[in-house]
């Protein structure tokens, strides 16, 4: 059961019988209070904890002495021995700060796990997202180099009026040689070496005749779709066809 000392008996937090008058109350108070003030223990947290418990309790209890007044009047009718009660008391006292103190110091313990726990989460959080930042940033770089690179190469490599023939030719190659058929294949090769011995081109630039080939080819057949193939056979193929 978890103790709260603001709600909790006074009485028990002060270490007094419950028939004591308002001046004993004060003088305990005193004496408790001077063990923990601030100003005598150099303001530790738990010290200034103790102190308001005790103003508080003093409070509490001044405040209850008018409804003890019948627990006097039984003390003086029993004849009690003020010294063994006053003993019980204070023994009560200790064990029930003593219980607190535990608590507290539990709920500190766990406090400071679950903020290092969030720091550790927060941590691995930001790294993620900076990882991936940077991934993202570095993949953004690649490929526009990647761009940039085709590019360069691209205006460098085919321009001029040999690659405009070249464009011509394989125009009229897939218009008037090359259709699609279902199960049958040809390599690339075999295009290739098609195109070479109908036109007698010597030295070839096979990127540029791909490229070619596969635009003028999906502007004849709208449902064109470029892939690479590995030969195993001609069943069950859909593949290009020269006439």
């Amino acid at each position: 059961m978890s103790l709260d000392p603001f709600n909790d008996d006074p009485f028990l937090i002060l270490g007094l019988p419950e028939y004591v008058l308002e001046h004993e109350i004060t003088r305990k108070w005193k004496q408790l209070v001077f063990s923990t003030h601030p100003d005598k223990n150099n303001g530790s947290t738990k010290n200034v904890q103790l102190t308001q418990i005790y103003n508080n309790a003093k409070e509490r209890a001044i405040e209850q002495l008018p409804r003890k007044k019948w627990l006097r009047e039984l003390y003086h009718t029993e004849r009690r021995d003020p010294e063994k009660d006053l003993k019980d008391a204070e023994e009560a006292r200790i064990r029930y700060e003593a219980r607190y103190l535990h608590q507290e110091k539990e709920k500190e313990e766990k406090a400071a796990r679950l903020r290092e726990q969030e720091g550790f989460k927060k941590y691995c959080d930001e790294l993620f997202e900076k990882t991936r930042a940077r991934e993202q940033k570095e993949q953004e770089e690649r490929e526009r180099r990647k761009q940039a690179a085709l590019a360069r190469k691209h205006r460098k490599k085919w321009t001029g009026e040999k690659f405009q023939d070249l464009e011509m030719l394989v125009r009229e190659f897939v218009e008037q040689h090359v259709t699609l058929e279902e199960k049958t294949f040809l390599s690339c090769q075999g295009i290739k070496k098609a195109f070479v011995e109908q036109h007698t081109i010597q030295d070839l630039d096979e990127g540029f005749f791909f490229r070619k080939f596969k635009s003028e080819l999906a502007k004849k057949h709208d449902t064109t779709k470029w892939k690479n193939h590995t030969f195993r056979g001609r069943k069950g193929y859909k593949g290009i066809s020269l006439v």
